[in-house]
């Protein structure tokens, strides 16, 4: 979901209250919490996307409009942050826990 220069490391301090990405999948309550510290916005603003699944992902696709496109060293070209699509295809398609009472679509 993101590009290989998300600097994970230097964010762990940074942030503690969630794995991060290269640890395991984040569950989808933990979203919002990865999106305020990667796009820099206070949590409350960002839509829940155990609730607004939509609304989420465009706040998602209009933040990446205003990041600069990332290197990665992987596919050999410039990405944007986050791969909307794929973010969708691991979440959007209605997941739920046993301590998540959601259907997201």
């Amino acid at each position: 979901m993101l590009p290989f220069p998300f600097n994970i490391n230097s964010s762990r301090s940074l942030y503690c209250s969630i794995d991060f990405p290269d640890e395991r999948k984040l569950m989808i309550d933990e979203l919002r919490s990865f999106f305020s510290l990667l796009f820099g916005t206070e949590q409350h603003r960002i839509p829940d996307p155990t609730v607004e699944w939509k609304a989420f992902l465009q706040f998602v696709e209009d933040a990446l409009e205003y990041e600069k496109v990332q290197w990665d060293p992987i596919k050999k070209k410039s990405l944007p942050w986050v791969n909307v699509k794929v973010l969708h295809k691991i979440y959007g398609k209605g997941t739920c826990s046993i301590m998540q009472y959601c259907t997201v679509q």
